[in-house]
């Protein structure tokens, strides 16, 4: 198993902000100084601090000079970034977390319980950490339908109050058989990033899993 896991706390705004930036000039030396004199989304020398920590220590994109290394050289390539998103996951989640993080009928709030047995982190960076992950899932497999965290969940389904050490298995997790023919409802959100033209395939490919769920579909700005 690997070594326990830090929470993942880098925003999403800083992680493409720091991918594009690195598109522009991939000579760019990241450093609190170059971050902070480039970096929209980073506004204090903590926050360039924690860029550079989940940067180099945790994904392995820059090295101790803050200059890209191989891995991170796929992460600035269109076509090699799902690659280097994949590769990102397998250095960072364990494997045996990965079953529950991808399963579509729990919540976050569930995979955050069960995937704190695997690090060093509370409730609330254990959700931060779920919510990272999902962004990597969705960016490593663009073409595989999305759907958000409460996709496949029945109406009515109440939270649990599990405490981490009596946290529920995935398997345990997954509503019972004799809930199959409960009404769901499949919350769909698309980026205003993502392609036009590739909507109607992504969600002909959601309707193939769940063709009797109703559907809300709204567009993120």
């Amino acid at each position: 198993m690997k070594a326990p896991m830090t929470s993942l706390t880098l925003p999403k705004s800083v992680w493409k902000e720091a991918r594009q930036q690195l598109q522009n000039d991939c000579s760019l030396k990241i450093t609190v100084d170059s971050i902070l004199e480039k970096f929209k989304s980073v506004k204090s020398r903590d926050a360039a601090l924690n860029t550079i920590v989940h940067l180099k220590k945790y994904f392995g994109l820059i090295d101790d000079d803050g200059k890209l290394t191989a891995i991170g050289k796929q992460w600035v390539n269109d076509e090699t970034y799902p690659n280097a998103c994949q590769l990102i996951i397998n250095g960072i989640f364990p494997r045996e977390s990965l079953s529950f993080l991808k399963n579509s009928d729990l919540s976050t709030d569930d995979k955050a319980k069960l995937l704190q047995k695997y690090g060093k982190f509370g409730q609330a960076g254990a959700k931060k950490t779920v919510r990272f992950f999902l962004m990597l899932e969705e960016e490593a497999n663009p073409e595989q339908p999305y759907a958000s965290e409460k996709a496949f969940e029945p109406k009515g389904m109440e939270q649990r109050s599990d405490t981490p050490e009596n946290a529920p298995t995935a398997q345990k997790a997954i509503p019972p058989s004799d809930q199959a023919t409960t009404e769901r409802t499949i919350h769909v959100t698309f980026d205003s990033a993502f392609p036009a033209e590739k909507i109607p395939s992504r969600l002909k490919a959601i309707y193939s899993v769940s063709p009797d769920a109703n559907f809300e579909i709204t567009m993120k700005a």
